[in-house]
């Protein structure tokens, strides 16, 4: 059986044509089955892995998204992130004047344990 170099899905079409045509052991028949079915899940995988990759890409874009608005909140004034989260979560405004005023009189020193 003389298969000349070309594309895969060419040489899988001579292959199905061999298999129908020709007399084979059984053997040989087995093996040429198990190549062809190894040959449609390796496709198969192959269009997996580029629908994860390409779910991959879109969360790295939007977790690049959600750091950028972490920063620019983070660099805005206390009171600005407090009205900001405040408009986004629904907070009472009475319970966010309670917060500005804990923040105003407190300092947090990050690795210092409160008292």
């Amino acid at each position: 059986m003389d298969l000349p170099n070309s594309s895969p899905d060419s040489t899988i079409d001579r292959l199905q044509g061999v298999l129908a045509t020709q007399d084979m052991t059984p053997l040989m028949k087995m093996f040429l089955d198990v190549v062809m079915e190894i040959r449609s899940e390796t496709a198969e995988l192959a269009k997996r892995l580029e629908s994860t990759l390409e779910e991959n890409r879109k969360l790295r874009e939007e977790n690049i998204a959600l750091k950028r608005k972490i920063n620019s909140l983070s660099s805005a004034r206390p009171t600005e992130v407090a009205r900001s989260t405040t408009v986004e979560l629904g907070v009472d405004s009475h319970n966010v004047t309670a917060v500005n005023s804990e923040l105003k009189r407190s300092i947090v020193i990050s690795g210092v344990p409160e008292f």
